[in-house]
């Protein structure tokens, strides 16, 4: 996002080609399982950031389209993590696409849409440039875990903007709260399906690797969501 511009080379360093523990040891193995098996497809990467899950997507698909509105984040994607079947895209997320209805096989978009304010935007553009029957597979900063941070959300109905910290403290993003049903309701009012959800849950293990999750053991990280447009 373009927040990240100020912060894009900490947030390389920390997520490399990987992503950071929390990526590595709890969201990217769900993500990855969730990732059909069909090689010739076409992909998006919404908010692909430094580029780490577009070149993985890249070796697995036919063609990857890696999109942010981080002009810091798309240099150090295409310097660092370019595929002669990769295309990098600088796009305003929350606008409408430069692409044609039915572009996509499937839209992948790892930790991304807790920064959009307006989702049914997004939501209808997604369901414009995905193909019939293509998968939509996205992971999110999950609203039990937000609220539990932060006690003010709990009452929230309606999508609300807050504050969090990032890069151990040292930076200040904003992020949109809304309940997950809420959240869920509005893809589906765009005419997506709901395939499966799955729960990124903090282990006891991860909480010694990564200490600020002590306590918080128990609950989930992140939301995986996945859509399929009917």
């Amino acid at each position: 996002m373009a927040q990240y511009d100020q912060i894009a080379k900490p947030y390389d360093e920390l997520m490399g080609d990987t992503g950071d523990i929390p990526h590595t040891f709890l969201i990217n193995p769900l993500m990855s399982s969730s990732l059909p098996k069909e090689k010739d497809l076409t992909v998006l990467d919404l908010g692909c950031g430094n580029g780490y899950w577009t070149k993985l997507l890249a070796k697995k698909y036919k063609k990857v389209v890696g999109i942010d509105n981080s002009q810091n984040l798309i240099k150090i994607a295409k310097n660092k993590r370019q595929l002669s079947n990769i295309e990098y895209k600088l796009v305003e997320i929350e606008t409408d696409f430069p692409f044609a209805n039915d572009s996509f096989d499937l839209i992948f978009s790892n930790m991304v849409i807790h920064y959009i304010k307006n989702l049914i935007k997004l939501t209808e553009e997604l369901y414009r440039i995905i193909k019939p029957n293509g998968l939509i597979i996205f992971s999110f900063a999950h609203p039990i875990f937000e609220s539990t941070k932060n006690q003010s959300l709990k009452s929230t109905k309606t999508r609300t903007p807050y504050k969090t910290s990032t890069l151990g403290g040292s930076a200040e993003l904003t992020l949109q709260y809304e309940p997950l049903d809420l959240i869920i309701k509005k893809f589906l009012n765009s005419g997506f399906k709901l395939v499966q959800q799955k729960d990124a849950i903090i282990p006891a293990d991860l909480a010694k690797k990564y200490p600020r999750y002590q306590d918080y053991i128990g609950l989930p990280r992140a939301a995986i969501l996945i859509f399929k447009k009917n």
